[in-house]
């Protein structure tokens, strides 16, 4: 068998004894974000689709056996090459009451000494949902024009256990959002970033967090991208 595990801001692979349950291997996969097809019992591969920052999900076949991985076609793709390069980091920030919001951290490959830049913070929706590093046209297109984008996983997001993901429920609600301007204020401490420049930007609950930020916390967001957010647990409803 084989299992795609998700880590919340991203995926790994196991493959399993069908009969035992027991991990066979630990197949190593690009960082990002991965759809499982169906194992083939005639030549032991797996077909699988894999989303990664700099280039669009495409299919490699995984030998089950020996945890190999390899690319199902082999045309080029020379517009690929024209897209800027990113570099990718997982990390975590520490929010207001001691605990670590964990939280994706895109910037350009070739980073000026000394640039610094506007940044925009990414929040998903959901809210039982989470940003796992994948490719992102929109990401790519808003880094093209001199963005860092950041993509934190506040409480209520999944796949960091069920905790975290249950950690923002009722009375709680809050301390997403708490979360959300822990990362914004230090993402203004960071020698890349222009500290008058933080945009939060998101859709459905992530636009609900993006109002919530401009209402509370105006003095670290300079601006907001609310796409279909909720403003009214009324119209919400109704």
């Amino acid at each position: 068998l084989l299992a795609v595990l998700s880590a919340g801001d991203h995926h790994e692979v196991r493959v399993l004894d069908a009969k035992t349950m027991g991990i066979e291997a630990f197949p190593e996969v690009p960082l990002g974000t991965v759809w499982p097809g169906m194992v083939a019992a005639s030549s032991g591969t797996c077909p699988v689709m894999i989303s990664v920052p700099d280039a669009p999900k495409d299919v490699f076949l995984l030998d089950v056996k020996t945890a190999a991985l390899t690319p199902a076609r082999k045309e080029t793709r020379p517009e690929l090459e024209k897209i800027p390069k990113i570099d990718v980091e997982i990390t975590a920030v520490p929010a207001a009451d001691g605990v670590e919001v964990p939280l994706i951290v895109y910037l350009p490959k070739n980073l000026q000494p000394g640039a610094k830049l506007p940044v925009i913070v990414k929040m998903h929706g959901g809210p039982a949902s989470s940003s796992s590093v994948n490719w992102d046209p929109m990401r790519l297109f808003l880094m093209s024009k001199g963005y860092v984008f950041l993509e934190p996983n506040v409480r209520g997001s999944w796949g960091f256990g069920r905790a975290w993901e249950m950690a923002d429920n009722g009375n709680d609600r809050m301390k997403s959002v708490e979360d959300m301007g822990a990362v914004g204020t230090w993402a203004a401490g960071q020698p890349w970033a222009d500290p008058g420049k933080l945009v939060v930007y998101g859709g459905s609950y992530g636009g609900y967090m993006v109002l919530m930020g401009l209402a509370f916390q105006s003095d670290i967001w300079a601006a907001g991208g609310d796409i279909v957010g909720v403003s009214s647990v009324r119209t919400l409803i109704g």
